[in-house]
């Protein structure tokens, strides 16, 4: 794949031969392709958050100046392009994402409202109300052929996953914290009383090809506001495995806002080194000192560019 390099945009991919655009998508930050030994906060890295309908989107709306996670009411409430109800956040966005008219949607709860009119025409004003306002320029998206793996815990799910490092250190099982006023399925990893290091390994495999680059998205939550420069994930290491190399390390990053319940959703680049092609494992480590925090995860994926 050659030297690393910074990417003023990440609006158009060639996926796997396919050339995948969103239209009217432009990030305003830039991305840097993370090396496979990063330890990187960045919190502007593009994220992943939305599958569906075969459209994987990524947002970077930190210190943009379009309607990103913002709350309000509108005066002018016009008919809405699309509507649906029981849909998760992901769907919403890409839903929005798929149609080339779709020019702002909201998110409430499980119900998705996507609109023709931009927020100034609707008489947008910003303040506490229901639901969270989006633009279509908070994402960049491509088909989603590209997907190598995704792991949610909709099924409750955790058998795939397993403890190493310390005893005792750390539990692990499927909660449903609240994201965007719904509960979601999610992995939660809890420390204990006793300080030490805990792992969790995804026994599930996944292939990834050496010299090629891909980037994994996670959606995360923590209830630390301990660590390392007083970064709440300063206690914890994601890391992706090839025959015992690692290929990525970095500590998560607060990431992109989901509302405001203290989900964010981050993402590194990475790229496979060359003889490292085959399957790969993810795991997360935690080095804990019995502070007994919470630390959630959900909708890991990669996809490769």
């Amino acid at each position: 794949m050659g030297s690393f390099k910074t990417l003023a945009t990440i609006a158009v991919f060639s996926l796997g031969g396919v050339e995948a655009t969103l239209p009217k998508t432009t990030l305003a930050t830039s991305v840097r392709l993370a090396s496979e030994t990063t330890t990187s906060n960045d919190a502007t890295a593009a994220t992943l958050v939305a599958r569906a309908d075969g459209v994987s989107c990524f947002a970077d709306y930190q210190g943009m100046k379009d309607t990103c996670n913002k709350q309000g009411i509108i005066s002018n409430v016009p008919d809405p392009l699309l509507g649906f109800g029981e849909i998760s956040f992901e769907d919403c966005a890409s839903r929005c994402a798929d149609r080339s008219d779709c020019n702002m949607f909201s998110y409430h709860e499980t119900f998705c409202t996507a609109f023709t009119q931009s927020l100034s025409e609707m008489g947008f004003q910003e303040g506490p109300a229901d639901g969270f306002w989006f633009e279509p320029s908070c994402f960049s998206c491509s088909h989603s052929e590209s997907v190598v793996t995704t792991v949610d815990f909709e099924n409750q799910d955790v058998s795939g996953w397993e403890i190493t490092g310390a005893e005792g250190v750390i539990n692990i099982d499927v909660q449903s914290p609240v994201k965007l006023g719904v509960p979601t399925a999610a992995l939660r990893i809890s420390e204990t009383q006793v300080s030490g290091y805990g792992r969790v390994d995804l026994s599930n495999s996944f292939d990834l090809e050496e010299r090629e680059s891909y980037i994994i998205g996670v959606s995360s939550k923590s209830t630390s506001f301990m660590g390392p420069m007083s970064n709440p994930w300063g206690a914890v290491t994601f890391a992706i495995e090839v025959d015992g190399t690692q290929v990525f390390k970095s500590t998560p990053s607060i990431g992109s806002p989901i509302g405001k319940t203290g989900w964010g959703q981050w993402s590194q680049l990475f790229e496979v080194p060359e003889g490292l092609s085959g399957p790969a494992t993810i795991w997360i480590g935690v080095q804990s000192d019995g502070y007994q925090w919470e630390y959630y995860f959900d909708d890991i994926t990669v996809v490769k560019l």
